[in-house]
């Protein structure tokens, strides 16, 4: 043990904090990756027919022509969507702007274009999770066949804490005074 870690200086402890979290600092830092070195292919034919189409390359970090490893042909591989829920505008999305972009290479750039896409198998975790959904929704279903003192108590008790949790601005007797607030409320 060095003679300042065993000093009863009351610096001594913040130093030897600091020069732990530098230590640690340093062993969790991530370590940089070299990206290995990328060779711009070369056209077949010099006088090509096609617009040169420039693409940003993510390894060069610069924009780098276009060229197909057989001319005029691009096979496109694209990942679709997990399907375990609804859909929603994101699954949209994804179908659009890739049709976009196969259509841009087609149409505009002549490019033959061979497009692939999946949807990905859905695993047992997501039937499980989707099959206790329907079994707790035919049990609610089920219990709750009509309005009874026991729903609408239940009800009240999760408004009630829906409402302090999120609308902290209302404030009065959730019964007597909520409704009359919503109506309150500027619609936007």
């Amino acid at each position: 043990m060095s003679a300042s870690a065993s000093s009863a200086s009351p610096a001594s402890p913040t130093a030897a904090a600091a020069a732990a979290t530098t230590t640690s600092s340093l062993a969790t830092k991530k370590p940089q990756v070299q990206q290995p070195k990328w060779h711009q292919p070369t056209r077949a034919s010099a006088a090509s027919e096609l617009s040169p189409l420039r693409i940003y390359n993510s390894l060069t970090r610069s924009k780098d022509e276009f060229i197909s490893l057989q001319p005029g042909q691009v096979t496109w591989y694209s990942c679709g969507p997990t399907v375990y829920d609804h859909s929603h505008m994101g699954h949209a999305r994804n179908y659009v702007s890739t049709d976009i972009c196969r259509r841009i290479l087609q149409d505009y750039f002549g490019y033959n274009v061979k497009f692939i896409q999946n949807v990905t198998d859905i695993d047992d975790k997501i039937i499980i999770a989707a099959r206790q959904q329907y079994l707790f929704d035919e049990k609610i279903a089920s219990v709750y066949t009509e309005k009874n003192d026991e729903l609408t108590n239940q009800s009240k008790v999760y408004l009630q804490y829906y409402i302090e949790k999120n609308l902290p601005e209302f404030s009065g007797d959730v019964e007597k005074d909520f409704l009359n607030w919503t109506k309150s409320i500027k619609q936007i």
